[in-house]
């Protein structure tokens, strides 16, 4: 598992700090032509990057020139090449900054190799992005749409029940992959997926981790749940999770204990007290209790559990005659004994 990521945002920075940031970022970005880029900044009083720099327009940055190369000369021309690179840096901090809907730090969470990425195929000189604190159209429809899903998807605590046992994660799990299905919320346990609305994708992660973090009550699984506190990862999160849960030694156990009794259980050895009517019912206890904590896949067919009961019970005479009731009776044209079902046979046998 990957740690929880560190917010990449950028602060707000002192008048000092701010800048720096910017001779850095120049630097880091902009080389060889980061001196007369710099230089034409300052002359026009471009001097910090949050301050000034990101807010920059088209003409504010193809109005720019350099000092005078001589007292007494005229100021000299900024390189279009130059002009281009700074053009280029500011889109590249609105690039990042728009993914996550506040300033991006670049200097410490990206790389001059991520910058020449950005520069020779994403950038557009014709359709830069605008600055991240502007709304665009896209921005409102982007809006709009995690309202509706909000109003279609309320949360609500009551939609999804408590995990207090992992000897239960089976049955709960199945429950559960029900539960978000039924909300339209697949996605957000697939790891390949690539959102085309980053605003309703992060809304909708942070309120399944809600979900996880109030309803998943057993030890396992609240332990694995808060280590996601930071990031709301939650395919991650789910990974780990069934990885956990699906291999826990408690819920093997325990079916193995039950799957032991079922298969090979005698009603007559009276281990359940209450005679043979609380030895029935606790043996289909036993057979719900395992069913509600496995999966499916692995349930007993009727045939099986009707196999196993009738074995159970082959020692106590009143029960043993109960299934030989239902052979004979299916030998003079009753009712076939493969129609027999298991509810049935208990009910019988009661």
């Amino acid at each position: 598992m990957s740690s929880p990521m560190t917010d990449p945002s950028l602060g707000i920075m002192s008048a000092d700090k701010d800048v720096e940031y910017l001779q850095r970022s120049v630097r880091k970005y902009c080389a060889p032509l980061d001196r007369s880029i710099l230089a034409a900044l300052y002359l026009h009083m471009f001097v910090g990057f949050q301050g000034q720099f990101v807010s920059m327009s088209d003409q504010d940055i193809d109005s720019l020139d350099l000092p005078p190369d001589r007292p007494g000369n005229p100021r000299q021309p900024l390189p279009r090449a130059a002009s281009a690179q700074i053009k280029i840096l500011r889109s590249f901090y609105n690039h990042e900054s728009r993914k996550i809907g506040k300033p991006y730090d670049i200097l410490l969470y990206k790389t001059k190799a991520d910058y020449d990425v950005f520069r020779t195929m994403i950038y557009d000189p014709d359709d830069p992005p605008p600055p991240f604190f502007v709304k665009t159209k896209a921005d409102l429809a982007k809006s709009k749409e995690e309202l509706e899903w909000q109003k279609i998807i309320k949360p609500s605590k009551s939609d999804y029940k408590e995990l207090k046992d992992e000897a239960t994660w089976a049955t709960y799990k199945e429950g559960f992959v029900t539960q978000y299905k039924a909300h339209n919320l697949e996605h957000l346990f697939d790891e390949s997926y690539i959102p085309a609305n980053e605003a309703v994708f992060t809304s909708q992660q942070r309120w399944m981790y809600e979900i996880m973090r109030d309803k998943f009550r057993a030890p396992p699984a609240r332990k694995i749940v808060y280590r996601y506190a930071n990031d709301s990862n939650i395919a991650q999160l789910w990974k780990e999770l069934c990885k956990e849960l699906d291999n826990s030694l408690t819920q093997d156990f325990r079916a193995s204990k039950l799957i032991t009794y079922l298969t090979s259980a005698d009603l007559s050895d009276k281990t359940v007290k209450g005679g043979s009517e609380a030895q029935i019912l606790f043996y289909k206890n036993c057979v719900r209790t395992l069913h509600e904590n496995t999966p499916t896949e692995e349930h007993f067919t009727e045939k099986q559990l009707l196999k196993f009961l009738e074995k159970a019970a082959s020692k106590v005479p009143h029960l043993a005659q109960v299934y030989s009731q239902y052979r004979v009776a299916a030998k003079g044209g009753g009712r076939a004994v493969s129609t027999l079902t298991f509810e049935e046979y208990v009910e019988d046998l009661q």
